[in-house]
């Protein structure tokens, strides 16, 4: 009896211990929001601007049915309120970059891209950019040119699309227009994660016993870019008679939403499949293969659930009547439902 107190107590121990490093990794995400943002914000720039080498790759390509080559002046570049400013000129850069392996290459034009002001019927005008009027046709003489580009780049959502348009002056007409779109690329860094969950078993039990036990599930491993975490795995489960299950293996949770490239803004979905070993009352010994689903809400908590199937390497006639599951049933399984969170 004293023993079967003392493992219970270590449980409640346990518990205590798990609300704790879920407090103080929630106060860390907190004190951490504003780096943690500072990185996001870093990698969708990254993403955005991987993607805007891949809309220009097509343009690239497209321009090679152009029959002759055409020197266009870059008149105009204008993106979505959603970019921040900074993504502008390293937009440019890499437009020109591209322009100059193609056969639509663009001659800069400090004037085009910077605000000037002049007096239109009768009216003091401050904008960025020329007028296409006299002024944009001697900049053109001046380089020897008849053709300007428009540039415009857009993201809505989790697309982006590059729409490049090249005008002829002189006859007033559109010589090259073609939009580009794509997917904005998904930017993961490697990284550590921690989870902590409480979590509720139901055992398929054998007569007169509990079917049902709280505990806690535990996992940390290595995030894997684009990909999701891979670890390890140990849960504790025990009731207040001293009936327990501990197991401990391999943890693989895919995040799909970043293998198929398709972000939420709410969340996402990620599997789960755990491999191990698993240790029950009177230490009857078992392999266990688990697998299901995580339900993640925003970047720190979830709802999980498993299957779990075991494999008694003990096997025997006799069953162990201490044991809360029926080893010896065809189908020895366990379901586990969880909330936690997810720290990385």
């Amino acid at each position: 009896m004293c023993w079967k107190n003392l493992k219970f107590s270590l449980f409640v121990v346990a518990q205590f211990l798990s609300l704790i490093i879920s407090c103080q990794a929630f106060s860390l995400d907190e004190q951490t929001d504003s780096k943690s943002k500072l990185s996001k914000e870093f990698r969708k720039h990254k993403g955005m601007l991987l993607t805007i080498d891949s809309l220009l790759e097509s343009y690239k390509a497209e321009t090679q049915s152009v029959a002759t080559p055409i020197k266009a002046l870059f008149y105009s570049y204008t993106q979505s309120d959603t970019l921040h400013n900074d993504f502008r000129d390293l937009a440019v850069a890499k437009i020109f970059t591209a322009a100059a392996n193609s056969k639509i290459s663009l001659i800069n034009c400090n004037e085009c891209m910077s605000y000037q002001s002049y007096v239109e019927n009768d009216e003091f005008i401050i904008k960025k950019g020329i007028p296409e009027d006299k002024r944009l046709k001697e900049v053109l003489l001046e380089n020897k040119t008849k053709y300007y580009a428009k540039v415009h780049v857009n993201e809505a959502g989790r697309e982006m699309s590059l729409i490049f348009t090249v005008y002829d002056f002189d006859n007033k007409e559109v010589v090259f227009s073609k939009e580009y779109k794509a997917d904005i690329q998904v930017i993961k860094e490697h990284t550590l994660f921690f989870s902590a969950e409480g979590s509720v078993i139901v055992l398929n039990g054998q007569k007169d016993r509990p079917a049902s036990l709280f505990g806690a599930q535990f996992a940390l491993g290595q995030f894997l870019r684009n990909v999701g975490g891979f670890g390890v795995h140990v849960s504790s489960f025990l009731d207040g008679k001293g009936n327990f299950l501990v197991s401990g293996g391999l943890y693989f949770a895919p995040n799909f939403n970043l293998i198929f490239n398709t972000p939420w803004k709410w969340g996402s979905i990620e599997g789960i499949l755990k491999t191990g070993a698993t240790i029950s009352v009177e230490h009857s010994n078992n392999l266990h293969i688990g697998a299901g689903g995580k339900l993640k809400l925003g970047s720190l908590f979830y709802i999980s659930t498993e299957a779990r199937f075991f494999i008694n390497l003990k096997k025997s006639e006799q069953k162990v009547e201490k044991d809360m599951l029926d080893f010896g049933s065809n189908v020895p399984v366990a379901f586990i439902i969880g909330v936690g969170i997810d720290v990385n």
